[in-house]
């Protein structure tokens, strides 16, 4: 259990070095990237129901 805490911790500091380290446009192309797969995913999840579902389950699928 100490072990996991402890790789957790150690990798979420890392993560935030990373962070820290790296320049705005690339921030800025990974939100990009990020919007376009929300997009993407909305899209299928919109084509996989019929009519009567979409309009259930809209809400669930929105933004």
């Amino acid at each position: 259990m100490l072990f996991r805490l402890l790789y957790l911790l150690v990798g979420r500091v890392f993560g935030w070095l990373v962070l820290l380290t790296r320049g705005n446009a690339s921030k800025e192309v990974e939100i990009l990237v990020l919007r376009h797969e929300i997009a993407v995913l909305v899209e299928l999840c919109h084509a996989a129901m019929s009519w009567p579902k979409r309009n259930a389950g809209a809400p669930v699928c929105a933004r």
